[in-house]
């Protein structure tokens, strides 16, 4: 049996709200995202703001963004809630 589009995006949704809910930690925000890339760390965040966690998405950017500290750094001198601002879809 195939999936239809709808259960197909239900069971996405779902997979999306179980990592989000995982990853939304304050504490493996600031072990692990120094040691991502600006976009990993951006889709991790970008995947916590549209489930509803965007404190969790700007915590991340700003874990990261301590490591950014060249000029041409993407999350260097951000302020990470208007950064998540700026690319949120809902």
């Amino acid at each position: 049996m195939t999936a239809t589009a709808n259960e197909r995006l239900s069971a996405v949704t779902a997979a999306a709200v179980v990592f989000a809910d995982t990853f939304e930690s304050g504490l493996t925000a600031e072990h692990v995202a120094p040691s991502l890339t600006c976009a990993e760390v951006d889709a991790l965040s970008a995947v916590l703001a549209e489930t509803g966690h965007r404190e969790a998405a700007a915590r991340w950017i700003a874990a990261h963004g301590g490591q950014d500290d060249e000029e041409c750094d993407t999350h260097h001198e951000v302020d990470p809630d208007e950064y998540v601002a700026t690319w949120l879809i809902s």
